[in-house]
């Protein structure tokens, strides 16, 4: 069985080796450690790993890797509950930059509708003490009700 958790300062190493694999910014990650959900099973193996940051009750999804073995279901399993548990916390809206076409898709197929650029000049500008916001090919956006 696998579980979504918040990681923590025990999570570091693991968590950097993981990035690494992917080819994944962790620089700081000491500081951005617990804004980190992570994918394990019951032995505490490993899976995936998605990044955020928090500005107000708005989030953007920074970095995520996934474990290449894992089957799509479990992935899209993984991102619904980090929106649930986002949404829990009193979320209003996700947004994330997907470096692909395959990746735009797959988050539509969570609900995250793609933002014209009026709508990514507001997040960008929300954002903007963050130093490392992500650019890729097409922003997305998911609203809770």
């Amino acid at each position: 069985m696998k579980i979504v958790r918040r990681a923590t300062v025990n999570d570091i190493l693991r968590l950097k080796a993981f990035l690494l694999k992917s080819k994944l910014e962790v620089s700081n990650l000491e500081e951005k450690i617990e804004s980190f959900y992570l994918l394990t099973n019951s032995n505490d193996e490993l899976y995936a790993a998605s990044g955020y940051v928090i500005v107000d009750n708005h989030v953007v999804l920074r970095t995520s890797a996934i474990d290449s073995n894992l089957a799509i279901e479990e992935i899209l399993q993984f991102f619904r509950d980090i929106l649930k548990n986002l949404s829990n916390q009193g979320v209003i809206d996700v947004y994330l930059c997907a470096g692909s076409e395959s990746s735009a898709n797959f988050f539509s197929a969570l609900g995250f509708k793609r933002l014209s650029s009026e709508e990514v000049e507001k997040i960008l500008d929300i954002f903007s003490n963050q130093s490392d916001m992500p650019d890729g090919k097409a922003w997305l956006g998911y609203v809770f009700n």
